[in-house]
């Protein structure tokens, strides 16, 4: 019985640390740093969380992968319903010798007069 749990236990770390083996694989950049192009409306606390949000996710534009839906759902959160965010086609390379490369990259927002003004 001891034995069986053993192999078990074994087997699942063995396929659980080939699992983040095809994650790593699979995605092309990781976001490394994030700057802002508007940050008006938003609080500097609120600029830190999607900062925090944003590094280390995968960014790979060929799977669709994008930053701007965590950022619109970071933003409906904060009750910006209207806010508009914009995929940014131009990303800083860090290091293309390292897989997936590390990015930097720029976050570009537009919140709506009426949500702004809720704030």
């Amino acid at each position: 019985m001891k034995r069986a749990a053993l192999v078990f236990i074994i087997l699942l770390v063995l396929s659980t640390a080939s699992m983040h083996a095809q994650d790593a694989q699979a995605c092309t950049y990781v976001v490394k740093q994030v700057s802002f192009e508007n940050p008006s409306g938003l609080t500097a606390q609120q600029l830190a969380k999607i900062r925090t949000i944003l590094i280390g996710r995968c960014y790979d534009p060929v799977k669709a992968t994008y930053v701007s839906q965590d950022v619109y759902g970071q933003l409906r959160k904060w009750g910006f319903n209207k806010a508009t965010v914009y995929d940014r086609n131009n990303v800083q390379v860090l290091d293309a010798n390292l897989h997936p490369s590390p990015i930097a990259i720029a976050v570009d927002f537009r919140l709506s007069g009426s949500d702004a003004s809720l704030k």
